[in-house]
């Protein structure tokens, strides 16, 4: 036996399959920034961390500030990353 719907049931199906349609083509679209940014936040500590250890200079320290935001940048972009 097939399960019957209402009217109204098939009519809100209808609208809301454009919507999911656009939901999962993006998600699809946004995969590679987000593996990007994921695997970018897990890598970019071990290229600042030795800086860090090796001691700050007046060079360094910038460089260090910049790879520090770029990691954070990293960590946002890449936070659901892996979610289903």
């Amino acid at each position: 036996m097939t399960p019957s719907i209402s009217p109204s049931e098939s009519s809100r199906l209808r609208r809301s399959l454009p919507r999911a349609r656009e939901y999962f083509t993006a998600r699809k679209a946004t995969a590679p920034v987000r593996a990007v940014g994921f695997y970018a936040a897990i890598a970019l500590p071990f290229v600042y961390l030795p800086m860090v250890a090796g001691g700050l200079s007046a060079g360094n320290a910038s460089t260090v500030g910049a790879l520090l935001a770029v990691n954070v940048l990293a960590l946002l972009v890449g936070h659901g990353y892996g979610d289903a």
